[in-house]
């Protein structure tokens, strides 16, 4: 097992350094890992636990996901016999990164392979790993496979292992062309520099649009009887509007309200509702404001801003309050 612990030694040593930034986007890249680990076979086996070497060649489909073919081999021994028993095996395993634009990603694995140790079988693997970009184009991967036999014999075997993974394609290499010098070639002379021409003059700033103003609150006020939203409120529904495109995770309550003219039925479960639909259907058709994101509410003559005795008190007191909400 001395090759195991040298392998994991040389892990934990490379884990030791500082995180670099050598992590790109590895969507559409083939990689090469060459592995060894320990392998822990089922005791009904009857073999000796020895080091696995692996070759994995695969290729990411995304940065997230990528699918690889394996070949491993250990030089097992029957403990009954003495005699070699090694275990030869193919897998393909589809894995999914977590972190891809990290240099450390962990991830996971899945897949089904065929294997030939004191006879051929059939398994099914998954496992967990991390790989550490310490170089351009070049990982540590550190990982462990659960193996689990198909058909009449039901075994498990476990494999942990550590290798280099090396990435290629069309992302570029670990040497790129435009980072490369040829120490042969000669340097032209440089040219003369020329002055710079005079910065132009400053333009003057364009005049700001209120109504691109973001505001979290507004009052909007309706005739008598009335449900229609007055055109001359659109610029305030605007800067409502604004402050929900700058602030997408926000929402917004539309309170209806009513004043104390009709009977109380027809202001608080009509009036009242069809007066914050109508803003609220505003901000979804003129304003583009998705209708999940708008709350409205009913509350007909209730928390009035004014009298209700006066014409004017009443005519403050049909309304509707938009206020956002973070």
């Amino acid at each position: 097992m001395k090759i195991s612990k040298v392998a994991c030694s040389l892990a934990v040593a490379v884990l030791a350094l500082p995180l670099a930034s050598f992590a790109v986007s590895q969507s559409g890249q083939f990689f090469a890992t060459p592995s060894i680990g320990s392998g822990w076979f089922d005791s009904d086996r009857q073999v000796s636990n020895e080091p696995v070497l692996n070759l994995s060649l695969g290729y990411n489909i995304t940065d997230n996901i990528a699918v690889a073919l394996s070949y491993a081999h250990a030089s097992n021994k029957d403990d009954v016999t003495g005699n070699s028993a090694s275990m030869n095996q193919m897998r393909i395993d589809g894995l999914y990164r977590f972190m891809a634009k990290s240099p450390l990603q962990p991830y996971l694995l899945a897949g089904i392979g065929r294997q030939n140790l004191k006879g051929s079988n059939s398994f099914l693997d998954y496992g967990v790993g991390l790989t550490y970009d310490f170089m351009p184009n070049v990982a540590l991967d550190v990982g462990v496979r659960r193996q689990y036999q198909l058909g009449t014999y039901h075994r498990n075997d476990t494999i942990a292992a550590v290798g280099i993974q090396f990435s290629f394609g069309p992302h570029g290499s670990a040497f790129s062309a435009d980072d490369s010098f040829d120490q042969n070639e000669i340097a032209p002379a440089p040219m003369p520099e020329q002055a710079a021409p005079p910065a132009p003059a400053p333009e003057a700033a364009a005049p700001v649009n209120p109504c691109t103003v973001p505001v979290n609150e507004v009052a909007i006020s309706f005739a008598s009887t009335s449900d229609m939203v007055s055109s001359k409120y659109d610029c305030q529904l605007s800067r409502i509007a604004a402050f929900l495109s700058a602030n997408p995770k926000s929402s917004a309550m539309i309170k209806g309200y009513a004043d104390s003219s009709g009977s109380p039925n027809y202001n608080n479960q009509g009036l009242s509702q069809r007066r914050a639909e109508s803003v609220k259907d505003y901000l979804v058709t003129q304003k583009s404001i998705n209708s999940h994101r708008l709350i409205t509410q009913a509350l007909g003559t209730e928390n009035p801003v004014a009298t209700n005795k006066t014409v004017e008190g009443r005519a403050k007191n049909r309304r509707v309050d938009v206020t956002t909400i973070k």
